[in-house]
């Protein structure tokens, strides 16, 4: 939100202003007569108490488009600008900043916070958690450039680096109760920037020699250029790859104030050769953790300084604090070099964190024609035959849409149709079923005949007519179990067919039915109780389970078990 409200992607000249207020806490001891601290992301004022945990007013405009008139959106309130900006003040000055003072107070204390941990945070990293840390005039002009800069990135690389930055804080916050997370996180932060990087390609030496040895095995007589792609193809999704892509990332990205600049006053800073093999125990250290939950090195969480290496089986890894420093020096680098843009397009209303994407009921948008295109031809129809079931369910206030517009355009586009014809000659044929012949479209009944075939031959599309229509499928039971069997594998695919609650259970008693029709009693009886699993809400389900453990002659009918008394239909004569 606070690069959103700087305007870079504002087009509208009107505007709306909010002054938000809400209040931080620190450690931190700003310079004397340092009255308010102005960065691009709002304005930080401290308080006058010379003792006890430091209070500072945050402040914010929070500017969107529009009038008050046309706003949808008044105010997202304070607490997201308060958190974001707690988390990169904490980052840029090295300190503990957080709008809850009692963390604040557990983080900075002297005791172990947990029985996992064996000392208070400020032993395992140095400065963030010190009862005091006065910050410089050069540190704060260093909070400005960096706020600068953070705000003025690319979107894509500014919620990258704002991740990173969360994700580094909350690492250290951990550090109070839960070295192993704390590890993982800070490992996460670096990894995250890494995502996208290109660097050195894994190597096939770089593979476990174990798995390299197997992999060789199997491939040997095949082609060299076959044999080639597939290595190729393991080490880049396996984890060799991920783990050197992360270390290329950190030592290509390294500059040389870490080993300089940065590293005066460490007590044991790392060299760059030592970190080539620290920076892959690190990665190795996260994997083991996050797949095995396996805790850090003792020497890491038992720690008895605060140097960036220490030696584990005679090589060195990472420290906590050497991790921190690292990853807030690459986090650094990539805000400073990331690209830079003054204006730029996107649809920032997505990423208001109070504003989520819900999915309409389908009377909202089955009956939309602008702007349709064919590959939504199976939604349309999902969203209509919702419509149909809770028809026959009789729910409160169901009622049918009408979709004349849209199967206007239909009627233009199913004769050249190809991949989407079936789902729209569905929808075309259900609706003029269920509406009176003086609300069809004219010509419907010669359009139905022309393209009514396309719905003999077995496909969901069939099944979902059939249930709307309340008939019988008359299709082999292998073909049925088939479509069954598709149906769950393309549910949530897209171009997918999503039938309604009701229509999936009658899919699966109907399969029961032409399992037990054909003398298949265990297969219907394993339909059944599958479809309990997918459906845990269905009693019918289970009923007909035990009915057919009880009585192995009683048809499954699904009209009989979900529509005992079903709305009557007008439909037209059938296409022979």
């Amino acid at each position: 939100m606070l690069q959103i409200v700087s305007g870079k992607f504002y087009t509208d000249e009107a505007r709306r202003r909010n002054i938000m207020r809400g209040t931080l806490y620190s450690n931190m001891r700003l310079p004397w007569r340092c009255d308010r601290i102005e960065t691009a992301a709002g304005a930080l004022q401290p308080s006058t108490a010379f003792r006890g945990l430091r209070t500072l007013s945050y402040e914010i405009v929070e500017e969107y488009e529009g009038t008050e008139d046309t706003a949808v959106l008044l105010s997202i309130g304070v607490d997201p600008f308060l958190k974001d900006f707690a988390s990169i003040a904490s980052f840029a000055l090295n300190v503990v900043c957080t709008p809850d003072p009692d963390l604040l107070r557990r983080l900075v204390g002297d005791q172990p916070l947990s029985p996992s941990t064996i000392a208070s945070p400020r032993t395992y990293v140095g400065r963030v958690f010190d009862g005091e840390v006065h910050v410089t005039d050069e540190e704060l002009d260093k909070l400005k450039d960096f706020v600068r800069d953070l705000i003025a990135l690319k979107r894509t690389h500014y919620l990258s680096a704002i991740g990173a930055i969360r994700t580094y804080v909350t690492g250290l916050h951990r550090i109070g109760d839960d070295i192993d997370v704390a590890y993982t996180l800070l490992v996460a932060s670096i990894e995250s920037l890494a995502q996208k990087y290109k660097g050195a390609s894994a190597r096939w030496e770089d593979y476990d020699s174990p798995k390299r040895s197997t992999m060789d095995k199997a491939l040997k007589g095949a082609p060299e250029e076959i044999g080639n792609r597939v290595r190729d193809a393991l080490l880049e999704i396996e984890h060799v790859g991920l783990a050197r892509r992360f270390r290329s990332f950190a030592l290509e990205n390294l500059a040389p104030t870490f080993f300089r600049e940065e590293a005066q006053g460490q007590e044991y800073p790392a060299g760059k050769a030592d970190l080539v093999g620290a920076l892959a125990r690190a990665y190795s250290i996260r994997s083991k953790y996050v797949h095995n939950l396996a805790p850090v090195p003792k020497l890491v969480s038992h720690v008895w300084h605060r140097g960036d290496l220490v030696n584990v089986g005679g090589k060195p890894v990472l420290t906590l604090h050497g991790l921190a420093r690292l990853a807030r020096h690459l986090i650094w680098v990539f805000v400073r070099s990331g690209q830079k843009v003054e204006k730029e397009r996107y649809p920032y209303q997505d990423d208001f964190p109070n504003i989520v994407h819900v999915e309409f009921a389908p009377q909202y948008w089955v009956w939309k024609h602008e702007g349709f295109r064919p590959a939504a031809a199976r939604q349309k129809l999902g969203g209509f035959l919702s419509l149909v079931s809770a028809l026959q369910k009789k729910a409160p206030d169901a009622q049918l849409i009408d979709m004349r517009d849209l199967l206007r355009k239909y009627e233009a586009l199913i004769p050249q149709a190809k991949a989407h014809r079936l789902p729209m000659v569905a929808l075309y044929f259900l609706f003029n079923s269920f509406v009176k012949p003086a609300d069809r479209l004219p010509d419907a009944q010669k359009f139905m005949d022309r393209y009514h075939s396309v719905l003999v031959s077995p496909s969901l599309e069939g099944i979902g007519v059939r249930f709307a229509l309340k008939r019988d499928v008359e299709w082999p039971t292998e073909e049925v179990a088939s479509l069954y069997s598709r149906y769950y594998k393309q549910k949530y695919e897209k171009p997918g067919l999503k039938l309604p609650e009701l229509y999936e259970t009658a899919f699966a008693l109907t399969l029961a039915e032409a399992y037990r029709r054909d003398g298949k009693l265990a297969e219907a009886g394993e339909t059944l109780f599958e479809a309990i699993n997918n459906q845990p809400k269905a009693s019918t389900l289970q009923s007909a389970l035990a009915t057919l453990k009880l009585n192995e002659s009683a048809p499954i009918s699904w009209q009989v078990l979900l529509l005992p008394e079903p709305p009557e239909v007008d439909r037209p004569p059938e296409a022979s």
